[in-house]
């Protein structure tokens, strides 16, 4: 049985390994990590580059692995570094649809039809902005993961597969109990600074990518967005939450 166990940068797997066990991390995890197959990194490299004595360190220790490395594209100082397959990857699997380095290993399991998929401390805390988006991305890759038949394994600190805290797992049946405070917060400090958001400008590769997805997209008559609910806007919801404060 093939289980593949993925961590982030600061937990490293300490349980011991059985036959069939592959161990993943992604960027600086390769640190902290024992018997490592493989280091993801899918940031533009040049993000260790940044003084050349980060870019030394990095480029020692990555070279001097025993652990395979994949990059989004082939680095000649990194010479046994292999390029994400993202082309094979969207033909198995036609969902361009990744929102972190996490997403892009799960969707690699996927495709070369892991067993068992166990994610270790891998939080996506729903208080840190840069997870919001990750954590639902996240999921669907686990989601599809286990319509294949693939066991999904999540250590008991994480929020992957669970509702925000402020928000309830079953729908209809048990209460919200924070009457909306939380959603209504996101809501109004998203209009109150960002307005409208727009999508991201994508480049040529990206569309190309893009055109390889499955997802239909219907065309509907374009209408004024109403916004949200009056209440939303009115009421002093930030102040509710711990640290919040009023614009």
């Amino acid at each position: 049985m093939r289980r593949v166990i993925l961590t982030g940068m600061f937990a490293p797997y300490e349980e011991p390994l059985r036959p069939g066990d592959e161990i993943w991390t992604v960027n600086y995890g390769y640190r902290n990590q024992a018997d490592l197959a493989r280091l993801y990194v899918l940031h533009d490299i040049g993000h260790f580059f940044r003084t050349p004595g980060r870019k030394a360190e990095f480029l020692r220790e990555v070279n001097g692995g025993g652990f395979r490395v994949i990059l989004r594209e082939k680095c000649p100082e990194i010479p046994r570094a292999e390029r994400y397959p993202i082309e094979d990857v969207l033909a198995a699997l036609p969902y361009p649809y990744f929102t972190s380095g996490l997403a892009y290993m799960l969707a690699a399991a996927i495709r070369e039809r892991a067993d068992v998929l166990r994610l270790h401390r891998i939080h996506v805390m729903p208080g840190a902005a840069e997870y919001l988006a990750q954590k639902a991305n996240a999921e669907f890759w686990l989601g599809l993961a286990i319509g294949q038949g693939i066991r999904v394994e999540l250590s008991v600190d994480s929020d992957l597969l669970r509702a925000y805290p402020w928000d309830t797992p079953l729908y209809g049946y048990a209460p919200v109990l924070t009457d909306a405070v939380v959603p209504r917060a996101i809501t109004r400090a998203v209009r109150e600074n960002l307005g409208t958001p727009t999508r991201v400008a994508f480049n040529a590769r990206a569309f190309e990518l893009l055109g390889s997805s499955a997802i239909e997209r219907y065309p509907v008559e374009e209408t004024a967005d109403p916004g949200p609910p009056p209440d939303v806007l009115t009421e002093p919801v930030l102040g509710a939450i711990p640290g919040g404060h009023h614009a």
